[in-house]
């Protein structure tokens, strides 16, 4: 083939048929760029999320995993915190080999890190072009980090900062884990036993409604509650919600011994419908009736009380010589408190899929 171009360009070999525009043309070709072949990258699935079983399943037919190994992957990606495949070292070089090539560990981006002067952290995380921001509220014996389960929300309750951003979309598995895995990440909080972490308590009350996307939720909370992959006792986890009721007695008889905090916010259905419009739906009779059964799952006790209360039962117990804490609103100097979560994401289109006009299990 060389052979045959030279002596076209060299105007050999053309019998003298070739005109001059022929060999002009010929002459102006500029081998030195032409595109190359490229193959398209195999597309990787993100291990982060993927439940023990869904990945037990996958990697025996990939190849020889027994399943000692999928504990052993996940104690490397939530114990440890190890990112690169390559670290892996109790897995043989076959094996690391056929993770890399159709598994990836992706956080997200850390987009923003913002520090409040009471020591609150607010941390913006980007996912495929969307951002949620998730707050890390450190106290003397204990650091909760506060999830969010949707970019912008499906609710517009008209007190919150969020809801004025509208759902662009639900958070997959790996997206509410990356939160807390990037803010892990960040304090260099992997590798230590429970006593000494940082980041002890996880609440779902980040931006989003968590049980109008509760399969993603239930996922993670599965991941967060095995003790080989986040072992987070189920006593350190509360999952907020306005009130979605269906869900709520799922979600009790799903992880007993979970937290549950309601949005209430008004103690009559008038005033409750006007700024939680979800209250329409499921008044505030149902949402207590819900609320009782829910108790009854765990052994955690409904309390629901007015500020002014709160303070004077506080001074009843700290009167007879007993420990109390209340609940302070943190991070307000950085919009990290409870209402204040916005980020610039929008939706790309003007009407919401079906799937996310309806509670996503």
């Amino acid at each position: 083939m060389f052979r045959r171009c030279y002596k076209l360009l060299t105007g050999s070999g053309c019998g003298g048929g070739c005109s001059s525009n022929t060999i002009n043309t010929l002459n102006n070709i500029n081998i030195g760029v032409a595109s190359p072949v490229v193959a398209t990258p195999k597309k990787t699935k993100n291990l982060i999320g993927i439940s023990k079983e869904d990945l037990t399943k996958q990697l025996t037919e990939l190849g020889d995993f027994q399943s000692y190994r999928i504990d052993q992957i996940w104690s490397w990606i939530y114990n440890k915190g190890q990112k690169n495949i390559d670290n892996f070292s109790n897995l043989s070089n076959v094996q690391k080999s056929l993770l890399k090539e159709y598994y990836h560990i992706d956080y997200g981006t850390l987009d923003s890190d913002q520090l409040s002067k009471d020591g609150t952290r607010k941390i913006l995380v980007g996912f495929s072009g969307d951002q949620v921001e998730t707050v890390f509220i450190p106290e003397a014996r204990r650091g909760t980090l506060c999830v969010s389960s949707q970019v912008g929300c499906t609710f517009g309750c008209k007190f919150c900062f969020t809801g004025t951003q509208r759902l662009v979309r639900n958070l997959n598995v790996s997206e509410i884990l990356g939160q807390f895995m990037m803010a892990r990440s960040l304090m260099n909080d992997f590798g230590h036993t429970t006593e000494k972490r940082l980041i002890s308590n996880v609440v779902f009350m980040g931006m989003g409604e968590p049980l109008m996307n509760y399969r993603a939720a239930s996922a993670a909370l599965r991941i967060m509650t095995d003790p080989n992959g986040l072992s987070l006792s189920k006593s350190r986890i509360t999952v907020s919600t306005s009130g979605v009721v269906p869900l709520i007695e799922r979600l009790g008889k799903e992880f007993p011994g979970i937290g549950l905090a309601i949005s209430l916010h008004a103690s009559n259905n008038k005033t409750r419908s006007e700024i939680v419009p979800i209250n329409q739906q499921w008044p505030i009779e149902e949402l207590i009736k819900t609320c009782i059964e829910f108790s009854k799952l765990n052994t955690n006790k409904i309390t629901i009380d007015k500020p002014e209360k709160i303070k004077e039962f506080a001074s009843i117990i700290a009167n007879a010589g007993l420990k109390v804490t209340i609940r302070q609103s943190r991070g307000q100097d950085i919009l990290a408190a409870c209402g204040q979560l916005k980020t610039e994401s929008v939706k790309v289109k003007k009407t919401l899929p079906p799937q996310l006009a309806t509670i996503s299990e």
